[in-house]
């Protein structure tokens, strides 16, 4: 009877061995889904950094689309929907269709953006050689001569074959600084969710739990790149 003891209890300890070493083993397949999830991070975050940055140079202070038309495709108000409606090149590469509404405290529809404005509303779909993405989003912290505005949202990303969605929360931004303050943009790809904390630059640095093992990696929101 001991000795059976002890084969089951060698057995379990053997089998215990090989299961750490196949959770701790990184095979071609994992490194290809690694680099896909981290591309796909990079894309959303660096894109979402984009059109926020887009939507601030349009809307920060001015009364008017003037001035910002010329650097555009095209431009256009409903002024049934209120709705501008932008289509356009980022400067990620990617060509977009941007809907932006200005809402005053009394819940009216603006045309313009002035100080009576206290959100903004965006929605729209940008789409490049590898991947696209569509999000809606809410910005708000716009009056009393605010120069911080807070991004919040959701959408969904397709890169590189791979679908995954995402939200934002609290997302701070300056309009003196070109990244954000704070916040978080969270991931989630094939069950793996993955946090992006803002801290004000354009270098974040993000880690991943992926079969096992513990991944991170440096992402550059001014060039959508890893390191």
């Amino acid at each position: 009877m001991k000795k059976l003891i002890l084969i089951i209890s060698l057995f379990l300890f053997l089998l215990m061995i090989v299961s750490c070493k196949k959770a701790d083993e990184v095979t071609a397949n994992d490194t290809e889904k690694v680099n896909t999830i981290e591309k796909s991070i990079a894309f959303t975050a660096s894109v979402l950094n984009t059109v926020g940055s887009t939507i601030m140079n349009a809307s920060s202070g001015v009364t008017s689309f003037s001035r910002n038309s010329a650097q555009s495709d095209s431009f256009n108000y409903d002024s049934s929907t209120g709705w501008w409606t932008l289509q356009t090149t980022l400067s990620t590469g990617e060509s977009a269709t941007i809907k932006i509404q200005f809402i005053d405290s009394n819940g009216n529809y603006r045309k313009y953006y002035t100080h009576l404005i206290v959100k903004i509303k965006s929605e729209g779909t940008i789409t490049g050689n590898n991947g696209n993405l569509t999000y809606q989003m809410d910005i708000t912290g716009l009056h009393d001569g605010n120069s911080e505005i807070i991004f919040n949202g959701s959408g969904s990303v397709t890169y590189m074959g791979t679908t995954s969605t995402f939200s934002f929360a609290n997302i701070i931004a300056s309009l003196n600084n070109d990244y954000a303050q704070s916040g978080t943009l969270t991931i989630n790809i094939e069950g793996i969710a993955v946090s992006v904390n803002h801290n004000g630059t354009s270098k974040i640095t993000v880690s991943f739990l992926y079969n096992g093992n513990n991944y991170s990696f440096t992402l550059d929101l001014a060039t959508g790149t890893v390191s």
